[in-house]
């Protein structure tokens, strides 16, 4: 109860938003999803017409997780400043180099929406491939957890029995 009540208030869902990002077998899908979304949408947007300022926003808007949008609002601010969009995600290190790298050459190219639907690309084929090792790991997870608990209650059952045996 008091773990909701914290997370309810601006710190605490902005330490909460970082912290999902940082567990072990769960944050890189979390982090993966994020940038498939982001590429996706912003490749939507750049090849739709839209400014690239204007999507940014937009992203930026519609992205439910604190710890990001404020990473996302910095690079709208130095791209409004006018600096390049790699630049800025590159100043902010939390965006992939590989990204960084794909968005400066699309920016170079000219064709930053193509770059970003590579990118977009990439990190599907990325989130596909750490979920199915996800699906893999969980049940075996689980089926040791499961051991371990009716191993605990055989090894209670066993020492009461002989504990009231030894008692005759």
């Amino acid at each position: 109860m008091s773990f909701r009540i914290f997370i309810s208030t601006p710190s605490g869902r902005l330490w909460w938003d970082g912290y999902k990002m940082k567990i072990p077998a769960f944050g890189p899908v979390i982090l993966g999803r994020f940038f498939a979304q982001f590429c996706h949408t912003m490749s939507n947007l750049v090849n739709n017409g839209v400014p690239l300022l204007n999507s940014l926003r937009l992203v930026t808007r519609g992205t439910p997780n604190r710890f990001v949008r404020n990473h996302l609002e910095a690079v709208v601010l130095d791209v409004g400043e006018g600096t390049s969009l790699a630049r800025a995600m590159d100043k902010t290190k939390s965006f992939p180099e590989q990204l960084i790298d794909r968005v400066a050459i699309g920016e170079q190219t000219g064709e930053l929406g193509k770059a970003f639907a590579k990118a977009a690309a990439k990190y599907d084929e990325d989130l596909d491939v750490r979920i199915g090792r996800l699906t893999t790991v969980v049940p075996m997870v689980m089926l040791v957890f499961v051991a371990a608990i009716v191993g605990v209650v055989a090894y209670c059952m066993i020492t009461t029995i002989f504990g009231s045996m030894s008692g005759l």
